[in-house]
């Protein structure tokens, strides 16, 4: 699911009046404007209640493309042609991935759930 967090790279807001709406309601629309549909950016809390509306009850989440979302796109970009640092990368997001602080900070939030009614 999009994380409503991340919208200050330009992908989802260019533009403070943007940003400031996708914060306030979670209503982002796509960059290239020629798809009219709406993008609906969660919060984690927002993400979790939803499962739980559902009947889902969230087993893990984590933030997905975190190093990425940390680290400058041109640092990335000059540093991962090796294959040391590439791994070194892997490596940090694995382990990352598991400091629940960071899961808004990643571009999306991922999630296993399972079915709570079934599970009863």
């Amino acid at each position: 699911m999009e994380n409503r967090y991340k919208i200050f790279d330009g992908r989802r807001a260019s533009s403070w009046k943007e940003a400031k709406r996708i914060l306030e309601n979670g209503t982002a629309f796509w960059p290239d404007r020629k798809n009219h549909a709406p993008i609906h950016q969660f919060t984690p809390s927002e993400l979790e209640d939803l499962l739980e509306a559902g009947g889902f009850k969230p087993v893990k989440m984590y933030p997905s493309n975190l190093v990425w979302s940390l680290i400058s796109s041109e640092l990335i970009q000059h540093e991962i042609r090796s294959k040391k640092v590439l791994k070194e990368m892997t490596a940090l997001e694995e382990k990352l991935r598991g400091d629940k602080n960071l899961l808004g900070c990643g571009y999306e939030i991922q999630f296993v759930a399972i079915n709570s009614k079934r599970s009863s």
